[in-house]
């Protein structure tokens, strides 16, 4: 036996690979293409029965009242407010008035947030500052 006849097996297998995966290559698109109308029929299906229950029955016309014979609408309960005056109070105070005005109450410590407002002139003690001074005249 000649080294030829002993690798003549493993160069058939080798170049079977090589056209597997050729072949493999060349039909890809077309495997993509088949795997997307795929896709899309079962997408279709599933989106015709998502919508099954969305269909709904016709109306019971024997089973309908008029609007003469209905009974009278009673009022609405009492309906819980939907925020609490804790909470109106905390929404309140980030605006800037009214956190101007109840800071103390508004912000419990030091905060980055919402820092203490500038005082007033007023309120530092400063109870005398320089008037500006207005000349006025009269014109004929």
């Amino acid at each position: 036996m000649s080294r030829r006849d002993l690798a003549a097996p493993l160069l058939g297998r080798a170049y079977a690979v090589a056209r597997a995966c050729r072949t493999f290559a060349d039909n890809l698109p077309m495997l993509l293409r088949i795997a997307f109308i795929a896709g899309a029929l079962l997408l279709a299906r599933d989106l015709r029965n998502a919508g099954d229950h969305l269909v709904r029955a016709p109306a019971d016309t024997e089973a309908a009242r008029p609007l003469a014979d209905a009974e009278p609408a009673q009022p609405p309960p009492e309906r819980v407010p939907a925020l609490s005056d804790r909470t109106r109070h905390f929404l309140n105070c980030t605006y800037e008035a009214y956190r101007r005005a109840h800071y103390d109450e508004c912000v419990t410590g030091p905060s980055a947030v919402y820092p203490r407002p500038p005082e007033d002139p007023d309120d530092m003690g400063l109870a005398l500052f320089e008037e500006p001074v207005r000349f006025a005249r009269l014109d004929p």
